[in-house]
C-alpha cells in the first residue's frame, strides 16, 4: 500500500510538471513543444511586410489626404540609445538615428541595408527597408527648427527615403520629409535610406 501510494504521488508530480511545461511553452506546428529556449518572435505593430500598393488605391490603403499626407499622426514616444539607434516605444519600431550618407539607387539601398546586418549595425543583424506605413508612423504633423518634418532626434540629411513597398514592378513609394508626404519613383531614382528593426 506504501509503494502503491508513492508511485501514484510520482506520476502526478510527473504529471503537473509536464502541464506547468506545456504552460509555459508554445507549440510547434503539430501542437508539440520541444525547448525550453525558443527565440521570441519579433512583434511588429504596423505592417512590415512589402506589398504592391497602387496609386488608385494608396490614399486608402496608406490613410492619406489629397496632399499625401496622413490623416492621422502617431504619437510617437522615442527613447534615443547609445548606439545610433532610436526606439519608438509606440509602435515598437528600432529606427537607424541617421542612415545612409548620400542618396543611391533602390538595388544599392538593398545592399546597404544587407552590409549593415554583415557587420552587425547596433548588434542586429534583421535590419531591413521600412515599409512606407512604417516610414508614415515618424512624420511629424509640424515642422522641426530644420524645417523637416520628422522628430529632430534623427538626422536631418536623409529628406527623402525608401520604402520597401512598390507601387509597379519598376518604382517604388517614399517618403519626404521636407514637404512631410509620400511620392513614388523609379528604381533608378536615387535617394536616401533609413533602416528599421522590429523590437522584441
Amino acid at each position: 500500500m506504501v509503494l502503491r501510494s508513492v508511485i501514484i504521488k510520482l506520476l502526478l508530480a510527473v504529471f503537473c510538471l509536464a502541464m506547468l511545461i506545456v504552460a509555459i511553452q508554445p507549440f510547434n506546428k503539430y501542437g508539440f513543444s520541444f525547448s525550453l529556449k525558443q527565440k521570441q518572435p519579433l512583434i511588429c505593430k504596423i505592417r512590415s511586410q512589402s506589398q504592391t500598393i497602387l496609386k488608385e488605391s494608396s490614399k486608402i490603403d496608406f490613410g492619406l489626404n489629397n496632399y499625401c499626407r496622413p490623416i492621422k499622426y502617431v504619437e510617437n514616444d522615442y527613447a534615443i540609445n547609445e548606439n545610433g539607434t532610436i526606439k519608438d516605444k509606440t509602435t515598437g519600431l528600432i529606427w537607424q538615428q541617421s542612415g545612409s550618407d548620400t542618396y543611391m539607387q533602390y538595388e544599392d539601398a538593398i545592399g546597404y541595408v544587407h552590409k549593415m546586418n554583415r557587420i552587425k549595425f547596433a548588434g542586429l543583424d534583421d535590419w531591413r527597408i521600412p515599409t512606407l506605413p512604417e516610414l508614415i508612423s515618424i512624420i511629424e504633423q509640424d515642422q522641426n527648427t530644420q524645417n523637416l518634418y520628422i522628430h529632430p532626434n534623427f538626422n536631418p540629411i536623409q529628406k527623402w527615403v525608401w520604402s520597401s513597398d512598390k507601387i509597379s514592378t519598376d518604382s517604388m513609394w517614399l517618403v519626404d520629409f521636407f514637404e512631410g508626404n509620400v511620392f513614388w519613383g523609379g528604381k533608378k531614382l536615387v535617394s536616401y535610406v533609413r533602416a528599421v528593426h522590429c523590437s522584441p
